[in-house]
């Protein structure tokens, strides 16, 4: 990784004359200012430099627009386009009272989803290792359906089975029909479905 100390040798074995100091806005539009090279020094990776919040689409309103754009020293580049020799900056975006960083400023929520994923991996990992390591569970042995704590095992499908009294087929009830006069009700019974006949009416 690239130290600060190393982004100001570079400065000055280019020559440079200028620093340009560059940030994202939310909706994705690079923006940047530049100062003289004079106003580059190791602090400046700590303290950063100022600048108006309020004037970015996306960011702070007038009252709490003052901040921070803290240099990455690991962007420092030399634009080979510039007229002048000019020494390029990609910045963070930190509030100049908590000094955390800003959370609008999308390489703040790349690294926020970076470090996220990084801990979901290292859950997976550990997961992983941990069923790995975990020995085998032997099958229990079946037990009989005589045991009173378990129910009677299911006849198979399609076996023969006796009927009993209790499962054999019951005759349905006869209904109520009243008949054209209305004065007569008699009873009428239902043909049941082994019967095969349709009730009468």
């Amino acid at each position: 990784m690239t130290t600060p100390s190393e982004v100001l040798a570079l400065a000055r074995e280019s020559g440079a004359q200028i620093v340009d100091l560059r940030f994202c806005d939310l909706p994705g539009l690079m923006q940047h200012f530049s100062v003289p090279i004079s106003e580059l020094s190791e602090q400046s990776f700590e303290d950063g430099f100022g600048f108006d919040g309020s004037s970015i689409r996306g960011f702070q309103e007038i009252q709490e627009s003052d901040m921070l754009l803290v240099p990455d020293p690991g962007s420092a580049f030399v634009d080979p386009f510039t007229e002048h020799p000019t020494l390029s900056l990609i910045c963070n975006i930190v509030d100049p009272i908590t000094k955390e960083r800003y959370t609008r400023d999308p390489r703040a929520i790349a690294f926020t989803g970076k470090k996220a994923a990084s801990i979901w991996s290292a859950c997976h990992r550990h997961a992983a290792s941990h069923l790995a390591a975990r020995p085998s569970a032997t099958p229990a042995s079946p037990k009989s359906s005589s045991s009173p704590h378990l129910p009677a095992q299911p006849a198979a499908i399609g076996a023969s089975r006796t009927l009993t009294p209790a499962s054999a087929p019951r005759s349905r009830p006869a209904i109520r029909q009243r008949s054209s006069r209305a004065s007569r009700v008699h009873l009428v019974p239902i043909a049941t479905p082994h019967e095969g006949v349709a009730p009468r009416l």
